[in-house]
């Protein structure tokens, strides 16, 4: 069973996308299409989909009821849309400072509380292991509603690679191409395409942050300028004294 949702969970960044979350106080979703991509093909893969079936007939499902599941999920897989944004449980960890410039950024503190109702179009929730090795968004009968959750669950909230212990989790946007991404503008504060660490150019949405309200601690990294963080919060109109503002221990 998963631990409690912590109070406060940290975002690791470089201080150039610290000054850019800072001075237009929000924060990016970018496309996780690269993820379902991965996950179809894995879902595609012959000797996966034996392991799903035998795991569905351990939930006591019909043969026929297994064929429909896998070809719904499928379909559903190729047609969802998903943004996310990661966080950490951990604040100051060694594994992690390589998010932010292998350690010359910071980790900044959010509220948990605040990010969870953000916008009703967004989800904030926990990180599982890996598809398919846990099983946890296995549906005990497959249906339009069901088939959708266990999509989002396991494109939104599971990790391809990393420890499945990991105590990761993502602030998320599920849609689907049928629908189309029109109700990003419901809520998204600019949209555009960037290039990530990989080379692969994806679709990306800011949302607006209370910062006032959100930002609850900043640690400066082994290998930042402490004096250089703090202009930058300043710069931003953050009152530092009203963030936990600490140096790495690492």
């Amino acid at each position: 069973m998963d631990a409690p949702m912590p109070k406060i969970v940290y975002h690791y960044c470089n201080l150039p996308v610290l000054d850019a979350i800072m001075t237009n106080s929000t924060i990016r979703l970018t496309d996780k299409r690269f993820d379902i991509a991965k996950l179809c093909k894995f879902y595609n893969d012959v000797q996966n989909l034996e392991l799903t079936k035998n795991t569905m007939k351990q939930l006591g499902m019909s043969d026929s009821d297994i064929e429909f599941g896998i070809a719904a999920a499928q379909k559903k897989l190729n047609d969802i849309i998903v943004y996310a944004c990661c966080f950490s449980r951990f604040g100051d960890s060694p594994d992690e400072w390589f998010y932010a410039e292998d350690g010359n950024g910071v980790c900044l503190g959010f509220d948990t509380d605040v990010l969870s109702t953000l916008s009703p179009y967004l989800r904030f929730q926990f990180v599982t292991g890996m598809p398919m090795k846990d099983f946890v968004a296995m549906p005990k009968k497959f249906d339009e509603a069901s088939t959708h959750e266990f999509a989002a669950q396991n494109t939104a909230f599971a990790k391809f690679d990393g420890d499945p212990k990991e105590r990761a989790y993502r602030l998320v946007y599920i849609g689907t191409h049928t629908k189309g991404t029109d109700e990003i503008s419901n809520f998204a504060h600019h949209r555009g395409a960037m290039v990530n660490r990989d080379g692969d150019k994806v679709e990306f949405f800011d949302i607006k942050l209370p910062m006032a309200k959100i930002l609850k601690e900043v640690c400066i990294g082994p290998k930042c300028d402490p004096e250089q963080a703090k202009a930058l919060l300043e710069k931003a109109g953050i009152d530092l004294s009203s963030v936990d503002i600490q140096l790495s221990k690492n």
